[in-house]
């Protein structure tokens, strides 16, 4: 082999030696690059799967409070009917009470009103008799 192909080969050599460790070089890149999306990629399935879990706590605590609301709500609720209960016993007994009252003071006064007509009518009665008395006596 002469000289000059033997530099030549030297020269291809060396070019095939750096476009190799270019080749390497890339290589490592990709891979680099590879890991970062990788890890980019694991990094949001992280983030998603935290913000998922977050998301449903959420609406775990949400749907417990409704429920407390609710149960609150009914107990309130509850308490409400019994005090209405309550009043409407409470208005009957003073209703029952009135009528009561009422029905002594009719029975008083028509006991009153009843006095009072025998009373005009023994009256009624004893002025008949004076006039029969008085009309015999002018008769007389």
């Amino acid at each position: 082999m002469t000289g000059a192909t033997q530099v030549e080969l030297e020269a291809v050599r060396n070019e095939i030696l750096a476009l190799r460790d270019e080749l390497e070089a890339a290589h490592r890149r990709v891979a680099a690059a590879e890991q970062r999306a990788h890890a980019d990629h694991n990094a949001e399935i992280a983030q998603l799967q935290a913000a998922i879990t977050a998301l449903r706590e959420e609406m775990m605590r949400q749907h417990e409070e409704h429920q407390a609301a609710l149960q609150a709500a009914a107990r309130d609720s509850a308490a409400e009917a019994e005090q209405l209960r309550d009043a409407v016993v409470a208005a009957r007994r003073h209703a029952d009470g009135l009528q009561q009252q009422h029905d002594q003071a009719m029975a008083e006064q028509k006991q009153r009103f009843d006095v009072e007509r025998r009373e005009l009518t023994d009256t009624i009665t004893e002025l008949r008799r004076q006039l029969e008395v008085a009309a015999e006596d002018v008769r007389t």
